[in-house]
């Protein structure tokens, strides 16, 4: 699990640690544990079935070492902001990052791949009253250049799956859990 320390990567991490199973997660060394450490005050006997790997998505000898044996992954990390002062940040991690985690998972010969996207991937198009499954990404003034940088990354995982990667994408849109 890459982002494990993150809203939607904790109970991800939580929810197969539960179920009996041991995970391997990426995380920066400056990573903030309050997420996980409280969602797993609830359960802490399964916290140590996780094995944790310091590193980064933008790390690729990281990467190796978090995905050799793996067969699985959950791409959960990325970085959010609305300031365009981040939007370099936003492009190195969720468009350059994704692609990092896609090859090492082509390389490494990875089974199933998860890309936890965000319906801002979808883009705005004026006049459109609401986004769902049918929606196409256009260019658009509308468009964050969070929605931008997540659309990038999606488009690292399309091209993974044409070089034979085994991925699907989700794009949820309002995720509530024990975070912030």
């Amino acid at each position: 699990i890459t982002g494990g320390t993150g809203l939607v990567g904790s109970q991800i991490l939580f929810d197969i640690v539960s179920s009996g199973k041991k995970v391997r997660a990426l995380r920066r060394a400056e990573s903030n544990m309050h997420v996980v450490n409280r969602l797993f005050s609830l359960s802490p006997e399964n916290f140590h079935n996780i094995e944790w790997i310091e590193g980064d998505v933008n790390d690729i000898y990281s990467l190796e070492e978090a995905m050799e044996g793996i067969d699985t992954i959950y791409h959960s990390a990325g970085f959010i902001s609305f300031y365009s002062s981040d939007s370099n940040k936003m492009m190195k991690v969720n468009g350059e990052g994704t692609a990092n985690v896609v090859n090492m998972a082509l390389k490494k010969n990875v089974k199933r791949f998860c890309h936890i996207s965000s319906v801002a991937a979808l883009g705005r198009i004026a006049g459109e009253k609401f986004v769902d499954e049918n929606s196409w990404w256009k260019t658009s003034k509308q468009n964050s250049n969070y929605a931008i940088s997540k659309y990038t990354g999606e488009r690292e995982v399309w091209r993974g799956i044409e070089e034979g990667l085994s991925g699907f994408i989700i794009n949820p849109s309002i995720i509530i859990g024990p975070g912030d």
